[in-house]
């Protein structure tokens, strides 16, 4: 098992029991620092207070990790812009709003994703529900403003 395999199996239970999602996981390595970076997201919001209860949470489960020394942990949430950068990523933000720029095009799409099935996205438009494969995204960021419409 990979050291970023051990992090998720280790902090993903802690983490849903507290009610939020892990978005992404990214391990670094600096002057003999490990370095973790952990975007939690709850439909409710992720505050510092959560950043920090997280944290407190997870950093003695991850200091178990056989060859994972001297820690340094950072949880964050997603930001009101974020690069969309996985296919998981669009089921865990259902109900949010972003923003797609497709392979063919040079105009970005907005609207509400609405649900995904396997590799379509269902996103609400002004236009209505269109869908959209996945393969033919070549980058989304979420969008709050398409939202309040």
């Amino acid at each position: 098992m990979s050291v970023l395999s051990a992090i998720r199996e280790e902090a993903e239970p802690i983490i849903n029991g507290m009610g939020f999602k892990i978005v992404e996981i990214k391990l670094g390595l600096s002057h003999k620092l490990n370095h973790i970076s952990i975007v939690i997201y709850s439909k409710t919001g992720v505050g510092v207070n959560d950043c920090s209860s997280v944290s407190k949470n997870i950093l003695p489960r991850l200091e178990l990790i056989d060859g994972l020394d001297n820690i340094s942990l950072e949880i964050t949430s997603p930001g009101i812009n974020r690069q969309i950068k996985s296919k998981e990523e669009y089921n865990i933000f259902v109900e949010k709003g972003i923003k797609l720029l497709l392979n063919n095009s040079t105009d970005w799409i907005g609207g509400i994703i609405k649900e995904t099935r396997e590799n379509i996205l269902f996103l609400s438009t002004e236009k209505g529900i269109i869908e959209i494969n996945m393969e033919n995204i070549k980058k989304a960021k979420l969008d709050y403003s398409q939202e309040d419409r």
